[in-house]
């Protein structure tokens, strides 16, 4: 089935309604009443659609604008925007559907989804899915809440790593790593394009353990935890070891530095090499 997008799902192409009559026959076990709702269906959104229903799991796909029924009492509803539309997408939501969110945004913190729910299933995605090239993983994805078997179940589908949070904590401390590694790669990538493989020679290698020192301050004000720059910084040098070709920087690191900056001013930081940056990149002193 697709969507009125043209993109595969199982969904109505109205208003984001269910149609019974709608449904391929194909997909077994088609529960209208309890399907997995997938709102945003971008790379990543589509990726985690495709393996549900190729499981035979009853699956709903809404674009960000489309309105939902609140008629249908989802067994799980998984938000596949962008950040910056998490916010807006948390509190459109029927509230008995709140508790079935999973989120799986860069940039992901307590304070955003705390308005909303307190029990969401939170991951840290390192698998990736670019125009004509397969998906692949940086390193194995992390996964904590009442969802998990959901989630492994789509990552299995996908044959790619997942390992499971043991608690809250280390679930915040994976979604730190994610964070940094984020910004890091995108803002020092903006005035030196290239690969991950670069930024580990001189005399890049020491201006960028400087930048992810800073972050890590900017990331412990920004989500009121502490980030400990000894435990994360070794694990994305690591990372950027072992995906050396990778390409930066991404589409949007130009608006991570913007909201970066914001927080860093909002926080009264003093963070040198990401104001060098700035005022590089955005004209800011």
């Amino acid at each position: 089935m697709y969507n009125n997008s043209g993109r595969r799902g199982a969904g109505h192409p109205h208003e984001g309604t269910l149609d019974a009559s709608a449904i391929d026959s194909k997909i077994r076990g088609f529960d209208v009443d309890s399907p997995i709702v997938v709102i945003g269906m971008g790379q990543l959104g589509t990726l985690f659609a495709d393996a549900w229903i190729q499981l035979g799991q009853s699956t709903l796909t809404i674009r960000r604008e489309q309105r939902v029924n609140q008629d249908i009492a989802p067994r799980a509803v998984l938000i596949a925007t962008g950040e910056q539309d998490l916010p807006p997408v948390l509190a459109s939501l029927p509230h008995f559907w709140r508790s079935h969110v999973i989120l799986i945004q860069n940039e992901l913190v307590p304070q955003i989804w705390v308005p909303y729910t307190d029990q969401p299933t939170l991951v840290a995605v390192w698998a990736e899915k670019k125009p004509h090239i397969e998906v692949h993983s940086l390193r194995s994805s992390v996964v904590f809440g009442p969802h998990t078997d959901l989630v492994a179940d789509a990552f299995a589908a996908m044959n790619q790593p997942l390992s499971v949070a043991k608690d809250y904590s280390d679930m915040l401390l994976e979604l730190s790593i994610k964070n940094i590694y984020i910004w890091a790669t995108n803002i020092y990538g903006l005035s030196n394009p290239g690969s991950l493989g670069q930024l580990a020679a001189e005399p890049h290698a020491a201006v960028l353990e400087s930048l992810m020192a800073e972050l890590c301050q900017v990331h412990s004000a920004v989500a009121g935890y502490y980030c400990a720059p000894q435990r994360i910084i070794p694990i994305i040098w690591h990372i950027i070891h072992t995906n050396a070709d990778l390409k930066i920087p991404g589409r949007s690191a130009r608006t991570r530095l913007e909201r970066v900056m914001s927080a860093v001013h909002q926080h009264s930081l003093a963070t040198p090499e990401l104001s060098r940056i700035a005022k590089l990149n955005l004209n800011q002193e």
